[in-house]
């Protein structure tokens, strides 16, 4: 049998040298189920907790703005995450509940959080000090498999996209 693996402290010029990296190149989450959380424990509602403290023993929460910045994280998909027993009119009306979710989120946190939808945002929002905040959709479910719902909204109605 084996011994137990001891932790081990990295080497101060490594970190620091890891620090330095994340300083220039964002370190992206490609998956974070706050949205869903606060929907589910929190009505909804991201006021409802102090995303500035460190919620890790007060909440069953996993995300916080402490822990965020000292896992360096750069960027964060946010999930808006709907449950598949929904029926597709539901799932659609839900993930874009989840939607405004995730930008109350960046809203309540200025600061902190700026919405990005390309590569260039997540750069400037980096330099800026800021956590680029994306949004993360799986499967074409959540919008009722149909891209007008998603470039137009919950109705599927809207003017035409020209090129």
């Amino acid at each position: 049998m084996v011994g137990p693996v001891l932790a081990q402290t990295p080497d101060a010029a490594v970190e620091a040298r890891v620090l330095r990296i994340l300083e220039r190149t964002p370190l992206i989450d490609g998956h974070n189920d706050l949205p869903w959380a606060l929907r589910e424990n929190h009505g909804n509602d991201p006021h409802a907790v102090d995303l500035t403290t460190n919620l890790d023993v007060s909440t069953n929460l996993q995300t916080d703005i402490p822990r965020l910045r000292a896992g360096g994280v750069g960027g964060q998909f946010w999930s808006v995450y709907v449950p598949a027993t929904l029926t597709p009119t539901e799932a659609a009306r839900d993930t874009f509940e989840q939607i405004d979710t995730v930008k109350r989120i960046v809203a309540a946190h200025p600061d902190v959080f700026e919405l990005a939808t390309t590569a260039a945002d997540i750069e400037r929002i980096h330099r800026r000090g800021k956590i680029a905040s994306l949004i993360g959709m799986e499967g074409g479910y959540s919008i009722d498999d149909s891209l007008a719902r998603l470039i137009h909204g919950d109705d599927g109605m809207g003017p035409s996209v020209t090129g």
